[in-house]
């Protein structure tokens, strides 16, 4: 729980999870869900009084590596200077002259968090109480005129708005008077101080911080020393991983309410890290961390139940996976879990020939395209028709095919031509297949839609026989892998005969025995 700032530990998770999705959806340029991440950001900032806003204006700002245009950005401050439907920059350099924005920055920082400030008002920062407070010692000294420490995760950004409420008003304001009030709180520091030792890698310091951290009520300080010793090799600590110590903090991490703790120690007992291989134990952990609310937990034991020879339960592992999906808040959270357990189930069936798990990926798929068609529906389709053929009616899958290109997925066209062509599943359709052959062709070189339009003009087949249109179109056709064998056959015919071309019967020979050669 981080009491502190008011959040509790699902909480801090709800946030983790929009900003992840922000980060991902802003580095590509695009925004489709903005207003509802903000929103929902927003709901969970309301109980701590402050407040986020989206800024999709380019703007500079003052970064690790000196003044920084960035061209999206998530501004935090507290409620009282920020509206969430206004990003007023010129009153929060007035009011605080600093503020917690989540940028994508032009450079190997991604996503970062930053304390910063308009890079107009940068002068004036710098003469604040409040800039030696929360950069003194940070990464060093504060007197490099750029130099602003920077925070990656939510948890940092909790503790950030902890470090901000701290400080009286006062503080952000050049020539404010000192305060007796006590900054930051003691739990913080401790906190703060093992973060910056842990990302130099001084092991030992920073256990011994986190440590005092936990001592106070901090969850994620047990969980730390943990990672430490899970992944790391502290100073003067001789076995990597040390696996026994990783188990003892995760324990205490647990207890306190941390449910990756419990995640971690599942897996502990499943692979045998510092302890016998015990099943039951890692059940045991997992189903804690999934009643915590753990979606990863519910995909650990769900992959227990279909790999696990002792306890196979593919009934238990659907069950398990169901969990999850019901732990999404949002239609979309919910589909991005559907799609995950379809992924999951083809992982599974693969090389194996489990045409259960297939048909069972393809159901997952179908869910994830219905709650969120938008977001996942191009794909999903797609896959559906893919894994669906040996399971689905040729009708069906030409359906799911047409979904999928009308939500944008442009791989299908040939598949959609060749089924129009075929009268596969739908009535024979002539027009309609070279409509779909050459929007393939348009999109890029598709050597099977080449073959395609080449037998059509070669049989007159929805167009006027043209031996010298198939021609070219054998010619292109011959750049891929699809049907070579066929396409020497045509070829061989076409200067055996003198179909649109002076006869060749030496071409003719040549073509032929590629054709034959195409066989073993």
């Amino acid at each position: 729980m981080i009491e502190r700032v008011g959040l509790e530990f699902a909480e801090r998770q709800r946030l983790e999870g929009n900003f992840a999705e922000f980060a991902k959806s802003s580095y590509k340029g695009h925004y489709p869900r903005s207003k509802d991440i903000t929103k929902d950001l927003n709901q969970c900032l309301e109980k701590i009084g402050w407040v986020c806003a989206l800024y999709k204006t380019p703007f500079k700002l003052l970064g690790p590596k000196g003044v920084q245009s960035v061209e999206s950005m998530l501004i935090f401050a507290p409620q009282s200077i920020l509206q969430e439907d206004l990003v007023n920059t010129a009153k929060l350099e007035r009011a605080h002259g600093f503020y917690v924005c989540w940028a994508n920055l032009d450079d190997d920082n991604g996503h970062i968090w930053l304390i910063t400030c308009g890079a107009q008002n940068l002068k004036e920062a710098q003469n604040t109480p409040a800039f030696t407070k929360l950069f003194k010692n940070s990464r060093g000294t504060c007197h490099a005129q750029y130099h602003f420490d920077t925070y990656r995760y939510a948890l940092d950004f909790l503790r950030l708005v902890a470090l901000f409420d701290d400080l009286p008003v006062q503080d952000f304001k050049a020539g404010g008077e000192g305060s007796n009030q006590a900054f930051p709180r003691k739990v913080d520091v401790y906190f703060l101080r093992a973060l910056r030792a842990d990302n130099h890698r001084y092991f030992q310091k920073a256990i011994r911080y986190y440590e005092k951290s936990a001592e106070l009520g901090d969850v994620e300080g047990f969980y730390q020393i943990g990672e430490i010793y899970h992944h790391y090799r502290p100073t003067g600590i001789t076995e990597c991983p040390n696996f026994a110590k990783a188990l003892e903090y995760f324990k205490k991490a647990g207890e306190m309410g941390d449910f990756r703790a419990y995640e971690m120690l599942g897996r502990f007992y499943a692979r045998g890290n510092g302890v016998a291989v015990d099943i039951q134990q890692s059940l045991g952990y997992l189903n804690l961390a999934a009643d915590m609310g753990s979606e990863i937990a519910c995909f650990n034991l769900a992959d227990i139940y279909l790999y696990n020879e002792g306890v196979k339960d593919p009934e238990k592992a659907q069950a398990y996976y169901n969990k999850a999906i019901k732990m999404g808040k949002s239609k979309l959270e919910r589909a991005r879990i559907c799609h995950r357990v379809a992924k999951r189930y083809l992982e599974h069936s693969q090389g194996a020939g489990l045409d259960k798990e297939d048909k069972k990926a393809v159901f997952y798929y179908q869910k994830a395209a219905i709650l969120a068609t938008e977001v996942f529906g191009a794909e999903a389709y797609n896959r559906m028709a893919y894994w669906g053929k040996k399971y689905y009616s040729y009708a069906q899958t030409l359906e799911w095919c047409l979904q999928a290109i009308e939500l944008g997925n442009t791989k299908l066209y040939t598949y959609v031509g060749r089924s129009y062509y075929e009268g596969r599943g739908c009535v024979q359709n002539y027009q309609k297949a070279l409509e779909y052959f050459q929007k393939a062709i348009a999109i890029k070189e598709d050597y099977e839609a080449y073959f395609a339009l080449a037998e059509m003009y070669f049989n007159g087949e929805g167009v006027p026989q043209d031996y010298s249109k198939a021609l070219a179109y054998y010619t292109k056709a011959l750049g891929g892998r699809y049907e070579k064998q066929e396409v020497f056959r045509r070829l061989s015919q076409i200067y055996d005969k003198g179909l649109g071309v002076e006869p060749d019967l030496k071409k003719a020979f040549e073509y032929l025995k590629k054709s034959c050669g195409m066989w073993d």
